[in-house]
């Protein structure tokens, strides 16, 4: 049996979009996340919030490269290993070159210096961009926004490409802090 709906009485312990994390503006995170007072209309207004149309095909995926070593290094050494990062970021543009001009902004305006625990003082440098991909769907849940074309390859290869869950899992948990 599904629970009651709360009444104006339970309003408080309503969640809010601050508990749901909303990305949404700063005005909304005190406003309850839910109405009841029509919960159709509230059920049409929550579908609508968790869907970005997509009509004007505006919207971009673009990988920035960047890269973590010393600030004091030999340049002319490129065999050197540096820590290096593929950022996916999604962008809203009018045009792919816009898309590309606004994701160098963010890649160049990320850049930063830091000491490491070692007291080495280390830099982040924004290194290019590495791939710019036009989203065709609204973006919402279950919805395509990346792909890759792997070509004309053989089953055998296909077929060797899938991870099993545990070891996706596994990538993704935190790992211990690594040493830059």
């Amino acid at each position: 049996m599904a629970a009651p709906l709360p009444t104006a009485d339970s309003h408080a312990a309503l969640p809010t979009f601050a508990d749901a994390k909303c990305w949404h503006c700063r005005s909304c995170r005190s406003k309850p996340a839910v109405s009841y007072a029509n919960p159709l209309a509230t059920i049409l207004e929550m579908k609508n919030q968790e869907k970005i149309s997509n009509e004007k095909r505006n919207w971009y995926i673009v990988e920035i490269i960047e890269k973590c070593e010393p600030v004091e290094r030999n340049e002319k050494q490129n065999l050197r290993r540096v820590t290096t990062w593929g950022n996916h970021h999604l962008i809203k543009a009018d045009s792919p070159e816009k898309a590309y001009d606004k994701a160098v902004k963010l890649g160049k305006e990320s850049e930063y210096k830091f000491t490491n625990i070692d007291k080495i003082e280390m830099e982040s440098i924004f290194v290019g961009i590495g791939e710019l991909l036009p989203i065709f769907e609204d973006i919402e849940d279950g919805a395509e926004i990346m792909w890759t074309d792997y070509g004309f390859i053989s089953n055998r290869r296909t077929m060797r490409m899938p991870y099993k869950k545990k070891e996706l899992l596994e990538l993704i948990k935190p790992q211990p802090n690594k040493k830059l």
